[in-house]
């Protein structure tokens, strides 16, 4: 990882490659996205209503990351997802 915390492509490119190598491993991604994404959801949502208050460097960074899905994922919801 660089200094600035985000992640490498090198450790990401390695890291799909593991996770897509095993039997389930594409599915135990993709439903680790999943929790995640809901879990931004929640935390935005929350803050939305003032039930917690977010420092504003944070708040936009849960923000970005709950409007800029993964490109491949884009156009697809959790429902269109499921029913496939």
């Amino acid at each position: 990882m660089t200094g600035d915390s985000e992640m490498s492509e090198d450790y990401l490119e390695s890291l799909v490659r593991r996770a897509l190598s095993t039997e389930d491993g594409g599915t135990e991604l993709l439903a680790a996205y999943e929790r995640q994404a809901r879990a931004l959801d929640l935390v935005w949502e929350a803050h939305r209503r003032g039930a917690v208050r977010l420092p504003e460097a944070i708040a936009d960074k849960v923000e970005q990351a709950r409007v800029a899905p993964p490109r491949f994922l884009r156009g697809a919801t959790l429902d269109t997802i499921r029913a496939r």
